[in-house]
């Protein structure tokens, strides 16, 4: 598959990447959005297109020692393998967002950190309606992304990586991002981070 053999490659440049993009070079965003996540003693978290695993590692050390557990997924094997080897875990599954290999409602929170873009056509609403599926009945799911950069180059970058998704569904996105999760969340609250540079949703 030309898509993941592309994902394979993009995964040794991609937290440099990220960082560029978000211009955080502390990882103060995705501290920000574990504090966000409210993460407790008994949760398990489905950290999905979880990428190099950086916000995985970051919840296993939240979770770390209280019984809560936290599962990547990621569809690229390039990905993974950097996600196992940075978190000194084999807590990785290689598997499409929109055909999750878990039961039903096992896990109290699902994640997705600059991975939600990703997602091609179809796969947003087949993949919020896997996420509803595995999450507990009071469970949260979280999605971190950009707004939209100011630099002229990273924009530019931004833009290319939306329409990966396909033209319509980009705009879509861009103009209605809160009534897709609508469709799927009873609640549905956006957080802005700090820096302003990226927003957190958060659906119930």
């Amino acid at each position: 598959m030309l898509r993941r053999k592309y994902y394979d490659l993009f995964s040794k440049f991609y937290d440099k990447f990220v960082k560029l993009h978000s211009g955080d070079n502390q990882e103060r965003l995705r501290k920000f959005f574990i504090k966000t996540a409210e993460l407790t003693g008994d949760c398990n978290v489905l950290d999905i297109c979880c990428g190099t695993g950086s916000t995985t590692y970051y919840i296993s050390e939240k979770l770390d020692g209280t019984g809560g557990i936290v599962v990547g997924a990621d569809f690229s094997f390039g990905m993974v393998k950097k996600a196992v080897k940075k978190c000194n875990s084999n807590n990785f599954v290689i598997t499409d967002v929109n055909a999750l290999p878990f039961k039903d409602k096992v896990f109290q929170r699902v994640t997705c950190t600059f991975g939600f873009y990703e997602l091609k056509g179809d796969k947003v609403d087949e993949a919020l309606n896997e996420i509803k599926r595995v999450l507990v009945k009071d469970g949260k799911f979280l999605m971190m992304e950009h707004e939209i950069p100011d630099n002229f180059f990273i924009k530019m970058l931004f833009y290319l990586r939306m329409l990966s998704m396909g033209f319509k569904k980009a705009v879509n996105i861009l103009k209605r991002e809160d009534e897709i999760f609508k469709r799927h969340f009873k609640i549905v609250e956006k957080v802005v981070s700090p820096s302003k540079n990226s927003k957190i949703w958060i659906c119930s």
